[in-house]
């Protein structure tokens, strides 16, 4: 039995399919939730870790795709005034 590889990141990554990949919309809101919570809890150095996790997706997305991409997450209907809030102003610093 053969397991496929699709590559991210530069690694293989074996017996998942595209259904089972992240997208884009959901990595780059798994990483703004954790820097928002990581800034809420004062803990700077996981904050300054995320903040270079998402400037690496922003450099991988372009920065045409990355701003697509929040303005997707601030069109979401089920999002909090908030998260809103917080997404609109990391808009202003893209």
């Amino acid at each position: 039995m053969s397991q496929s590889s699709l590559w991210q990141g530069g690694k293989a990554e074996y017996g998942k399919n595209q259904a089972e990949q992240p997208t884009d919309s959901a990595t780059v809101k798994q990483l703004l939730t954790e820097l928002s919570e990581a800034e809420a809890t004062s803990k700077t150095q996981t904050a300054r870790d995320l903040r270079n996790k998402l400037n690496d997706v922003r450099e991988k997305l372009g920065d045409e795709k990355f701003k697509e991409t929040l303005n997707e997450l601030i069109k979401d209907p089920q999002a909090s005034e908030k998260w809103l809030e917080y997404l609109r102003a990391l808009m202003k610093l893209w």
